[in-house]
């Protein structure tokens, strides 16, 4: 069996409340962060990180969802609608992408050896998750236990174990459940904080901070310009630089886990195009290449 080792952040976090506890993850009354990071030695060496809020209602098909908003701006100025999420009275949180893309992504209404599918839709794999332990963590300084569960896919091959907190999620980001039990390769995600009526309520000791943003690429390597109009993505994007001196490069999309989705041979006389039907939902990373040296990079947010 293989292990992901996160260190204190699942057993000695930070938490501080100042209200009786919620241990629902559906509540507009809570916002979270996460972060992204990549490491692909010598050439990146990238951090991100993203807030998320769940507020105001809507009904889709007769269901009542909140709406989940995303912002990489801090303090977050500009949120994108990212999906919904609903949860029922037995702790099962759903959540459904800008896609119409609907999957469990977390539950409470189970104990150790139980099994269940995880779909959601944001992880973007289905498969079959188990219970491994279930047990508490204890709160300081109300004196305050809140229930922990361990997982991992059912049956595991290269797989990995993840923690979820009640009412605060899962560790590798309040989104992305399902994450750290199959994770994918050139990247890796871990929540940050949460915050509960603007108070916070968990703090990941990993970090000095709840909005981590570094790129050593950004810093070293970037030389030009790469224009993406209208960012987010809508309909459709427009791509250009503005170094009129260079031709045929190369045009790489990932998304925010490290998968290559798209690869475009750039000559400039052509102009490039990204249409929404393309991608899914969410985050991605537009990387300008000559060769093997990145010239440029880009953060490209489809709605």
């Amino acid at each position: 069996m293989k292990k992901l080792v996160i260190t204190s952040a699942l057993v000695s976090f930070i938490l501080i409340l100042s209200a009786q506890s919620n241990l629902q993850i559906v509540d507009p009354a809570k916002k979270w962060t996460y972060m992204f990071y990549l490491f692909e030695p010598p050439w990146i060496t990238y951090f991100d990180s993203y807030y998320t809020r769940l507020e105001g209602d809507t009904t889709i098909n007769q269901i009542d969802y909140l709406k989940i908003w995303e912002s990489g701006d801090d303090p977050p100025e500009i949120w994108n609608l990212k999906g919904f999420a609903r949860e029922d009275t037995n702790g099962k949180v759903y959540f459904r992408s800008n896609n119409n893309e609907e999957g469990l992504a977390y539950r409470f209404d189970i104990t150790v050896g139980d099994t269940f599918t995880m779909n959601n839709p944001f992880h973007g794999i289905s498969f079959t998750a188990e219970v491994l332990e279930d047990d508490s963590v204890f709160i300081e300084p109300l004196n305050e236990k809140r229930r922990r569960l361990k997982l991992e896919k059912y049956d595991p091959v290269w797989t990995y174990e993840e923690y979820w907190i009640e009412g605060l999620g899962s560790m590798a980001g309040i989104v992305y459940s399902g994450e750290h039990m199959i994770p994918f390769t050139g990247g890796f995600l871990t929540a940050l904080c949460s915050w509960y009526n603007d108070e916070v309520v968990y703090s990941n000791p990993e970090f000095n901070s709840c909005f981590v943003t570094v790129s050593t690429q950004d810093i070293q390597e970037e030389k030009i310009n790469l224009i993406i109009q209208p960012n987010p993505l809508v309909y459709q994007s427009t791509l250009s630089y503005d170094d009129i001196n260079r031709t045929d490069l190369i045009l790489e999309i990932r998304d925010i886990l490290g998968n290559l989705i798209l690869t475009i041979h750039y000559d400039k006389a052509k102009k490039i195009i990204l249409y929404r039907n393309q991608f899914q939902s969410g985050i991605y990373i537009i990387s300008l290449l000559d060769e093997n040296i990145i010239l440029a990079r880009k953060k490209l947010i489809v709605n």
